[in-house]
């Protein structure tokens, strides 16, 4: 809805990731349908899903900036890229934030200085619940299956930073996916949940065998609480075209 509020969009990118449902690229091509334009769709060529990015970091969580290394490499890495080849252009974000995520839309600008940003949701005070109403009222084609399911996000089958009342839900819903993430913490000796005085990620319990410390060593007290809403993506990607010394730009689009 973000991406519809802002009006004219040069370009949509979608970030793809393996362990998103399935019924996640059936909305992107109604969403293509609806607005009218092909959505680019992107994804990592050096980890395939979430589970190859915890092996190869060794750990849920990244103490030094509280991102998830899922979140860092299949997520932002990719939008990173596509931002590097499209340095002859002036880039806008259109991002999905509600009136809730003031916060997180500051910390958005703040992490990213290089281009300019749009709320079209905050700006226009607009609450999860009341996009979604909008979204019913506007267009004939269903939300993406999780919110059916009665998840608050889209996120992937079993993101690592749920809550208890999450991964219960996981359980219920996605047997096999909560017992594949089970096995991976056992593997790498971590657990995705915080000890329950909020004092950092506990250590998993291993049969014989404690898997080595992470490359970036134990999350201090408190530290990855405390910055934990900062994996955050758009949902659309807008170029605001300029013109360069040779003319103006040429975004596909």
């Amino acid at each position: 809805m973000a991406g519809y509020l802002a009006g004219e969009v040069d370009e949509w990118i979608y970030i793809d990731i393996a362990d998103q449902h399935p019924d996640s690229m059936r909305f992107i091509k109604d969403c293509e349908k609806a607005i009218g334009k092909k959505i680019t769709v992107l994804r990592s060529t050096e980890y395939r899903n979430v589970e190859d990015c915890v092996r190869a970091f060794g750990g849920f969580k990244n103490p030094a900036n509280g991102f998830a290394p899922c979140t860092n490499w299949l997520k932002k890495r990719i939008r990173k890229e596509w931002e590097s080849r499209h340095t002859d252009c002036e880039i806008t974000y259109v991002w999905g934030f509600d009136l809730k995520e003031t916060e997180r839309a500051e910390r958005t600008i703040e992490a990213n200085p290089q281009s300019q940003h749009e709320f079209p949701l905050i700006d226009r005070g607009l609450s999860k619940e009341e996009v979604h109403g909008l979204f019913e009222r506007t267009f004939d084609f269903a939300r993406p299956k999780m919110y059916e399911l009665g998840y608050a996000n889209n996120n992937c089958v079993g993101c690592v930073k749920g809550g208890m009342g999450y991964w219960n839900h996981i359980r219920k819903d996605f047997p096999e996916v909560f017992e594949s993430r089970a096995k991976l913490e056992r593997e790498v000796g971590h657990s995705m949940k915080k000890k329950k005085n909020g004092t950092g990620p506990k250590r998993a319990q291993t049969r014989g065998n404690t898997a080595p410390v992470p490359p970036w060593g134990y999350a201090p007290s408190g530290r990855c609480q405390r910055r934990k809403s900062r994996g955050c993506r758009p949902d659309t990607l807008r170029p605001r075209r300029t013109a360069p010394p040779g003319g103006w730009c040429a975004v596909p689009g």
